[in-house]
């Protein structure tokens, strides 16, 4: 039981630590837009 447990914890942290780092590229990806088309309207 504490074998089965401690897997779906890890898997359970893991899924969390996928989804922060698929916001966090989506945050960047907003920014690094933003950027550009700033700089396009200004050229």
């Amino acid at each position: 039981m504490n074998e089965t447990l401690l897997l779906c914890c890890r898997l359970q942290k893991g899924i969390i630590m996928q989804m922060d780092d698929l916001v966090s590229m989506q945050k960047l990806k907003s920014v690094l837009y933003s950027i550009l088309s700033v700089s396009a309207f200004d050229g």
